[in-house]
């Protein structure tokens, strides 16, 4: 005898009777990925626009950042819960209104330097001028540190796998 699930979405779906329950999730997650029948995530789009510029400022670490601040945990299954419906919810949003979610993750990682900046200016002025490369070959060199140093933590903070 067959097993009739309900499966959001899609109304009642037959399964062998021999399959778990666990084998019936388990397929049931993996046909309904990118699907249009898929349920949507909930989500806030004024929280997620916040958590957008987050992203942007912290070098994709926002939601990790986020899962241990709530949790209290720097791993272990509540902190992965979280983190994970953070990375679905921010997702969604991202898939939803994907201009604003560009325009907020950007405007975060641009306004992130100039805090960097400031703190710059308050600094001996010898330490300044190296840092900021007076001379060109300092510039270019200034620049392709900055660069790679950002894009090395934005490649880690914003990778989905652990």
């Amino acid at each position: 005898m067959a097993k009739i699930v309900e499966v959001p979405g899609m109304g009642k779906v037959e399964f062998p009777d021999n399959m778990t329950d666990q084998e019936i999730s388990i397929a049931i997650d993996r046909n309904m990925r990118g699907s249009v029948m898929a349920p949507k995530i909930p989500f806030s789009p004024r929280a997620e626009a916040a958590r957008s510029v987050a992203q942007g400022a912290t070098f994709g670490f926002a939601e990790e950042a986020e899962a241990a601040l709530r949790s209290g945990q720097i791993s272990g299954a509540e902190y992965e819960t979280l983190r994970n419906r953070l990375r679905e919810q921010q997702g969604a949003f991202q898939q939803e209104y994907p201009i604003a979610g560009g325009v907020t993750e950007l405007g975060g990682a641009v306004a992130a330097p100039f805090g960097a900046f400031k703190l710059l200016g308050k600094a001996a002025p010898v330490v300044q001028e190296a840092i900021t490369g007076a001379t060109l070959p300092g510039q270019i060199a200034r620049g392709a540190a900055v660069s790679g140093l950002t894009g090395a933590l934005t490649g880690v903070g914003t990778a989905t796998t652990d």
